[in-house]
């Protein structure tokens, strides 16, 4: 399938081309993690929030699923919009959007002029969704969650890739209910499974102006040579008999800008990582893109340090503020997690009237056969 793969590359010399495997990818992709749901009422609620020298921050909660509470930042900038904005889903973080790097670059966007909103993976910061009676978690790590949870969705033939990518989607539709925000101008960044999470949207939401995935993009062959661990939704079955890899999850985001941030020494090889971003060069060149797809390393392991995270800032700057110029990012505090909740007890299980759990979430969605069957015999309903 590989050598089938690379003569599809290999035959995109022109525009429309590039537009029938963009279209392809987007079609394959869809296919491989089932159709979203319908949109339902965002319910959105600020629950506090607090100024800083400039910019405000409003600490929020909707719902990217009935039930299914999403806890978030939104940073504002001062000053008169409508402005740039980056949405950040987060890395396999324990305290997900509060983790301090990931404040880092929180802040130093809305700093340079972006609204910015992070917003909690299941399984991170305040929505562990396994937990014991005195609220702690039971089932391990969010490592641990995403793969209990896919399990679950693959008995019942659901995504956990549906799922994460949904939340990613509804935070980017949250977004655009606020005012200070430029709907043209919003861009997707984040680092590790925030990484795979950018990559993702900027494969199936076209509404995306720029991205920056980062600590994720190389090639599977690569990867699966590394044998390192991957949770659920960093899979769809069957990719590889598909005919996607990396470089095809951004090919539908060209000719957008799009920068991949690749640290030297991660565990997702760095070879693989140059491959694909020559890939997409080339194609960027058929578009008459060329200067729109690049790569920012740092000499670096695993982790969205400070060199990628100031090269996000200026590849946004360039495209969506019009600012070419460097960027250091300045020291500055970072928040205490408990600052930063939106929740009134840092999780929305035991916090939000109504709230369900991913499990509930799976049972209500599932087909209605496998439902029942659920119901009469959960043993059977897995064979």
């Amino acid at each position: 399938m590989e050598s089938k793969r690379l003569e599809a590359w290999r035959s995109l010399t022109t525009p429309a081309a590039v537009a029938a495997r963009q279209s392809w990818v987007r079609e394959t992709v869809q296919r491989m993690i089932g159709p979203f749901p319908a949109r339902c009422d965002l319910d959105p609620r600020v629950t506090g929030g607090f100024d800083r020298a400039d910019y405000r921050v409003e600490l929020v909660i909707f719902d990217s699923r009935p039930g299914f509470p999403v806890t978030a930042t939104l940073y504002v900038p001062r000053g008169d919009g409508p402005f740039p904005a980056v949405v950040v889903p987060c890395g396999h973080s324990a305290n997900g959007r509060m983790v301090e790097g990931y404040q880092r670059a929180h802040i130093g966007f809305v700093k340079q002029g972006f609204v910015v909103l992070a917003y909690d993976p299941i399984s991170q910061g305040e929505r562990i969704q396994y937990l014991d009676d005195a609220g702690q978690p039971t089932i391990g790590n969010c490592c641990h969650e995403h793969c209990m949870a896919g399990n679950q969705l693959a008995l019942t033939g659901g995504s956990m890739a549906n799922i994460r990518i949904w939340d990613g989607i509804r935070a980017h539709d949250y977004l655009l209910t606020r005012g200070e925000v430029d709907p043209q101008r919003v861009a997707v960044a984040g680092n590790s499974g925030g990484g795979t999470l950018s990559t993702f949207l900027l494969c199936l939401d076209e509404r995306y102006a720029a991205g920056s995935p980062n600590c994720y993009i190389t090639t599977l062959v690569h990867r699966i040579a590394t044998r390192m661990a991957a949770d659920s939704e960093q899979q769809f079955v069957p990719m590889l008999l598909e005919g996607i890899d990396h470089a095809d999850l951004l090919l539908p985001a060209a000719p957008k800008p799009v920068q991949i941030g690749a640290a030297l020494r991660d565990f997702f090889p760095i070879d693989g990582t140059r491959r694909t971003t020559a890939d997409l060069q080339r194609v960027y060149e058929v578009l008459g893109a060329g200067d729109k797809m690049t790569i920012a390393t740092t000499d670096n392991v695993h982790g969205w340090d400070k060199t990628l995270r100031e090269a996000a800032t200026m590849w946004f700057n360039r495209h969506l503020r019009g600012v070419d110029e460097p960027y250091e990012e300045p020291d500055f505090p970072v928040e205490d997690d408990p600052t930063l909740f939106a929740t009134r007890t840092g999780q929305v299980l035991t916090s939000v009237p109504g709230a369900l759990g991913i499990h509930e979430i799976v049972k209500r969605d599932a087909p209605p056969k496998l439902a029942c069957r659920a119901a009469a015999d959960p043993v059977a309903a897995t064979r």
